[in-house]
This record gives C-alpha cells, sequence and structure tokens, in this order.
C-alpha cells in the first residue's frame, strides 16, 4: 500500500477538514433553525390554547347569564303548577261560599 506525498499530504487533510467542518457548520444551523421554528409553532399553540380557554370562559358565561339549566326550569315550572293549584282551590271555595250566601246550592 502506498501513501500519499507529504506536499499532498498535508492539502488533503485541509480539505477534508475543511469538508467535515462545513458539514458539521450545516448540520448544526438546520437543527437550529428547526428549534427556533418549532419554538415558534409551539408559542403559536399556546396563545391558541389560551385564546379558546378565553372564548371558553366568554360561552359558558353567556350560557349561564342566557339559559335556564334543565332542573332549575322544572323546579320552577313545578312551583307554578303548585301555586295555580292552591289559587284553583281557594276559588273554588270562594266560588262555593259565594253560591251558600246568594242560595245556591
Amino acid at each position: 500500500m502506498e501513501t500519499l506525498p507529504a506536499d499532498v499530504l498535508l492539502p488533503a487533510l485541509l480539505i477534508v477538514t475543511s469538508l467535515l467542518s462545513t458539514a458539521v457548520g450545516i448540520i448544526v444551523w438546520f437543527l437550529k433553525d428547526m428549534r427556533s421554528s418549532q419554538k415558534e409553532r409551539d408559542n403559536k399553540q399556546d396563545n391558541d390554547i389560551k385564546e379558546v380557554g378565553s372564548n371558553l370562559e366568554s360561552f359558558k358565561t353567556y350560557v349561564l347569564r342566557n339559559f335556564v339549566d334543565r332542573e332549575d326550569f322544572i323546579r320552577a315550572v313545578a312551583s307554578l303548577d303548585n301555586k295555580m293549584e292552591c289559587m284553583f282551590r281557594e276559588i273554588g271555595e270562594i266560588n262555593k261560599n259565594l253560591n251558600r250566601m246568594l242560595g245556591g246550592k
């Protein structure tokens, strides 16, 4: 196996070293670029998540202010039914008393 002469060996080593350094530099640059773009995407996603959370809070407030819970509605209707039954009984009693006073049955 032959070895390269000394006057060719040094420039060849310099060329190989510079090519390897350039390759490593390019790889490092791509990694930094990928990392910075990933950070930008993460920041955008964090902002989007915060915006969705804010919109959800606004929606909850809107719903609570403008709509009635089903159980609350059922309780309110049952209470109104009960009050109307009491009023009908009272009106019936008043009607019986009036009929007795006026000579009816």
